[in-house]
C-alpha cells in the first residue's frame, strides 16, 4: 500500500481515537485502543505474530 494511503489512514484513525464518544464506545465493547505511529504499529503487530506463533507452537497446535 503506497505510503502516503497507510499514513493517511493512521492520522484519520488516530484522530477517531482522540474522541472520548469513540474510546468509550469501543471500551464497552471490550476493546484496548492504543494511538501509535504507523511504526509502532508495525513493530506491535509484528510481536503479536511473533508471540502467537511461539504460543501455537508450544501447545502443538497444528493447522486444520
Amino acid at each position: 500500500m503506497p505510503a502516503d494511503i497507510v499514513e493517511k489512514i493512521n492520522k484519520d484513525v488516530n484522530r477517531a481515537l482522540a474522541s472520548p464518544d469513540v474510546r468509550e464506545r469501543l471500551a464497552k465493547l471490550g476493546n484496548d485502543t492504543m494511538s501509535m505511529s504507523t511504526v509502532e504499529f508495525s513493530r506491535f503487530v509484528r510481536k503479536e505474530l511473533d508471540d502467537y506463533a511461539r504460543i501455537i507452537k508450544a501447545a502443538g497446535i497444528k493447522p486444520q
